[in-house]
């Protein structure tokens, strides 16, 4: 029998937590998988996480409701796995999870959790069910010989008697959450030790009927039910998009008490590395898909993107090494309706074959028709690092011409004709679809995502984000990843990004005890995105502090003359010291000099042809660095330094797709240009030596001065709990 947790001292006092045999299991699965480091450091979120939760337990002031939230596609099952495994080894004998939505994402949530627990997966005499090393895990899919309506309730009692815990995965359906509660209902009196996680829990999990003072939506009766049969379990609900959850009014059973961040691992490319960080991953293309369809004719920008899988998934070939072959993804997401997603999928299937020709010819008769077809993709996609290692020549044709012969076509759709299944025996995989391309699939090796589909009121933010199928752990081949994207979506999700990252900082101080989780305010001053859905949640618009960022540069060369000579000359007035503002390691991180508000108004009132939005107005500017006696100076570029950043195309040349840098690879070092802030003045300027990059080239002879103003007290529109 595992040791149960111990308190050293009275209510208050850090519980000490036993590790054995279950969470040691993980642990050896986890450093096989994901190395010392990163098993080292799910176990350690583990820990801290049941640690706190106990404590939180045994204060009355408090719900047992804890909030886990990740990041889209960053792991979140490894974390849950380290935190089951020591939970087990710590008194608990009976977990319950919400595994998804349906019965395919539950079969890999009960297939992974089984490989992870060396748990029985049927009743052969091999897989013994009577094992007290590891848990039996049950299911609500019918289809599972371990399901858990072949169960009775005194063969639970039996199992929990001979110290085997009792592990069920439902999918999330009232009917079959239900299901489970009448197997439980039957258990009381016994002596469980219980707690409950909800993956995905800002999905289905919660109430969303109108007077929810006296009624509920079926799912939400379901769960609360669940919670009173097992006396109030420990309740961890699990998300990446946790919008709903911190809305939640007081008279929902789920609203969370605490919150714990589960960190990504080393590898994670996520919002910030594709929208606020400038690798040239995102490729812009025309919203044309209406017409497209109007037309039956297949846009060329899809071809393009294709034609991208296609030369992307061959230079992944060409850099494998031994003989197991990776499989690659690419995901179209341009409309919600499935007859289009049929339509889509010919003009896909159709373009293949021509492509199977056309390289064909080039390998047997020395056509130059593939190389002509490919030649833009080969020149615009990759870096000349790539193409130094892969050069364009006949073996990468042949690499190209092995990976159509291994390609197939899905709809992830309800009427998926059967391709689904076809497809599992091809190794790159065209997936075309909607509502099912975005919660809780994950694709291992993503390449090439055409994503134009943005909903006509603009959305909400949780939903938007989690279509966001390509983050995920990608830094290994980043440089061969594409997302095709229009200017519009591409803008909405550098918003996203900066509210992702402003929300985590905030959850930060909520886990440190510095913040309430009724104080959090989610940003959108830059959007007409909502938080969440309003029939989940209770919140409303306010307005709070924030910065204010130039967006719109001038491509006019006398105003860069005239504006650069103007900065220079303030500049030389100052006198700078290296500060390490965001950093942990005491290394610079922009330099500052203290000069009076008014003497920066004068020279951003010089300036010319950067006024252009009303976001960064040169009223509002001049009205902040008027209203304080003394800012921050902040030179984020000193000396000759350069930033290179990326601006959009077409009609949109002149603004940037994000001034501030997110994380870094050394992100736990760097915070971020976001929280480099004076703490010696009310308010700080930033100024950025930018070089425009469009389309990937870099406009050395528009290089000027940017700006981001900070007051401490400034007010931008958020949304804040009712």
């Amino acid at each position: 029998m595992n040791e149960v947790y111990e308190f050293e001292d009275e209510a208050g006092s850090t519980p000490t937590l036993v590790f054995s045999d279950y969470s040691n299991k993980v642990y050896g699965k986890h450093l096989s998988s994901y190395g010392e480091e990163g098993a080292r450091k799910t176990r350690s979120a583990a820990q801290k996480v049941l640690s706190d939760s106990l404590l939180q337990e045994k204060d009355p002031s408090k719900t047992n409701n804890v909030l886990l939230v990740g990041k889209v596609q960053s792991g979140k099952t490894s974390n849950l796995e380290a935190l089951v495994g020591l939970a087990l080894d710590n008194g608990f004998n009976l977990i319950v999870m919400y595994g998804g939505y349906d019965n395919t994402l539950l079969k890999q949530t009960v297939k992974r959790f089984r490989k992870t627990m060396d748990s029985p997966k049927d009743t052969d005499e091999e897989d013994d069910l009577w094992d007290p090393s590891t848990p039996n895990i049950f299911t609500t899919d019918s289809k599972d010989e371990l399901c858990i309506n072949n169960l009775t309730a005194d063969t639970i009692r039996s199992f929990l008697d001979e110290g085997i815990p009792v592990f069920i995965i439902t999918i999330k359906d009232a009917r079959r959450i239900r299901g489970v509660n009448e197997k439980l209902d039957n258990l009381k009196g016994y002596p469980i030790r219980s707690l409950v996680i909800d993956d995905e829990g800002d999905q289905a999990s919660l109430n969303n009927v109108k007077d929810k003072a006296s009624d509920a939506s079926a799912t939400y009766a379901a769960i609360r039910t669940m919670k009173e049969i097992l006396d109030d379990p420990l309740y961890f609900s699990v998300t990446a998009t946790p919008q709903a959850n911190i809305f939640l009014n007081s008279l929902s059973a789920l609203r969370p008490n605490s919150v714990h961040l589960l960190h990504p691992a080393r590898g994670y490319c996520g919002a910030d590395f594709f929208h606020l960080e400038d690798h040239g991953i995102i490729y812009t293309v025309p919203d044309e898909m209406d017409d497209a369809r109007d037309d039956n004719r297949s846009p060329e920008s899809l071809r393009f993107a294709v034609r991208h899988f296609i030369m992307a998934s061959a230079i992944l070939k060409s850099r494998q090494r031994g003989q197991k072959r990776m499989h690659t993804h690419m995901v179209i997401h341009a409309f919600r309706e499935v007859d289009t997603h049929s339509l889509i999928y010919q003009w896909i299937a159709s373009y293949i074959a021509n492509i199977k020709d056309a390289i064909e010819d080039s390998l047997l008769e020395g056509s130059d028709d593939a190389r002509t077809l490919f030649s833009g993709v080969y020149d615009k996609c990759f870096s000349d690092d790539v193409k130094r290692n892969v050069p364009f020549d006949d073996h990468l044709l042949q690499l190209m011409s092995d990976v159509l012969n291994d390609t197939g076509i899905a709809l992830h759709n309800g009427q998926d004709r059967g391709t689904r299944e076809i497809i599992k025996f091809k190794i790159h995989q065209i997936y075309i679809g909607a509502q099912l391309l975005e919660r809780g699939i994950t694709f291992d090796c993503l390449l090439t995502t055409y994503f134009t589909r943005w909903p006509k009121s603009d959305g909400n933010m949780d939903t938007n984000l989690q279509r966001a199928r390509w983050f995920g752990y990608r830094s290994k081949y980043s440089d061969l990843i594409k997302l095709f994207t229009t200017e519009t979506i591409a803008d909405e999700f550098s918003f996203l990004a900066e509210m992702e990252d402003d929300l985590w900082r905030q959850f930060g101080e909520v886990e440190a005890g510095e913040l309430p989780i009724d104080e959090i305010v989610i940003l959108a001053e830059d959007s007409k995105q909502k938080p969440t859905r309003r029939a989940v949640a209770d919140y409303f618009s306010i307005y709070t502090r924030e910065w204010l960022k130039q967006r719109y540069r001038t491509s006019n060369k006398s105003e860069i003359e005239h504006n650069n000579k103007c900065v220079r000359d303030f500049l030389s007035g100052l006198t700078f010291v290296d500060k390490s503002y965001a950093r942990d390691d005491g290394k610079p991180s922009c330099q500052e000099a203290l000069c009076s508000g008014r003497q920066v108004a004068r020279l951003m009132h010089s300036l010319e042809g950067i006024y252009m939005d009303n976001s960064f107005s040169q009223i509002e500017v001049e009205k902040v660095l008027k209203s304080v006696p003394t800012v921050a100076v902040l030179l984020m570029t000193p000396g000759s330094r350069v930033r290179h950043r990326s601006f959009y195309s077409a009609d949109k040349r002149n603004v940037i797709k994000a001034l501030h840098q997110g994380r870094t690879d050394d992100g736990v070092k760097y915070l971020g240009d976001k929280l480099v802030v004076s703490d010696v003045a009310q308010a700080s300027i930033q100024i950025f030596n930018i070089c425009p990059e469009v389309d990937g080239v870099a406009l050395e002879d528009e290089t000027q001065y940017m700006f981001a103003l900070y007051r401490e007290n400034d007010l931008k529109k958020g949304y804040a709990g009712a």
